[in-house]
């Protein structure tokens, strides 16, 4: 792979039809032949609980899940669903804005391997993880005009 299939701006226009995306606020800031990065910026809502200032577990696992997603649908042109997935949670995240990055790490005919990170406010590691997505179906996901 040495071009993504999709532009950022296609990519992000797609991540925003989705309305869960849409409410975390979640943009796209990068791709390339490997994957995407995005951006989720603060609000209170993404909190766990109040006394410890950290970030909400499950945020964390949702942003992987998108991270891993759109790493697909960037290097491969489509996406589909995800089949199996692992999140480490490595320390608390901070309140903050979050940012993930997918890489992919193989894509085969239908399963497509992705590795994730995921940085917090300190621009530390607080969640990693691997997703399987399967893209040998004809119900793909692709944004509309992509090629």
């Amino acid at each position: 792979m040495s071009h993504p299939r999709l532009t950022a701006s296609q990519l992000n226009d797609y991540a925003r039809r989705v309305p869960f995306n849409l409410w975390l606020d979640l943009q796209v800031v990068a791709i390339d032949a490997e994957g995407a990065e995005l951006l989720v910026p603060w609000r209170e809502e993404l909190g766990g609980a109040r006394e410890t200032g950290h970030v909400h577990g499950g945020v964390l696992a949702c942003l992987a899940d998108a991270a891993a997603g759109l790493s697909v649908m960037a290097a491969v042109g489509h996406g589909g669903p995800t089949v199996d997935m692992r999140v480490d949670f490595q320390r608390g995240a901070v309140a903050g804005a979050l940012r993930a990055r997918g890489r992919v790490q193989r894509a085969g005919r239908t399963l497509v391997f992705v590795d994730v990170e995921i940085r917090d406010a300190r621009d530390e590691v607080v969640t990693s993880g691997r997703a399987v997505s399967y893209v040998g179906s004809s119900r793909q996901f692709q944004p509309a005009g992509a090629g």
